[in-house]
């Protein structure tokens, strides 16, 4: 491996291979895992030795991503969002009522 760089949710290796090779990583294996060899998308990555993943390699240098993209974090980004739009509805059509309600002074 010539290089690794690693964020939250996200880690890029430069690895070289010589012949097809599993390159196991020694990062946890968990649903929502999305990997990329040479900018392509490839399966989930298999989970090795029950704990770690495993990316497939053909012979020759490789540029490997994964990203950590759960289902569920979306969905709750989602039901945040819908959750906002409701507060604001509510605020608004409370003032727009009480400002209707309102007698105009004489």
């Amino acid at each position: 491996m010539n290089e690794i760089r690693s964020g939250a949710g996200s880690l890029s290796i430069k690895a070289t291979a010589r012949g097809p090779v599993l390159l196991v990583i020694s990062q946890v294996w968990y649903p929502g895992w999305q990997a990329w060899v040479d900018g392509s998308p490839v399966d989930e990555p298999l989970r090795t030795n029950y704990l770690f993943q495993g990316i497939p390699l053909g012979d020759g240098a490789h540029q490997v991503e994964l990203r950590f993209v759960p289902s569920l974090w979306r969905l709750g980004w989602l039901l945040a969002g819908l959750t906002v739009v409701v507060l604001i509805a509510v605020v608004l059509l409370t003032v727009i009522g009480k400002h209707r309600n309102a007698s105009p002074e004489t």
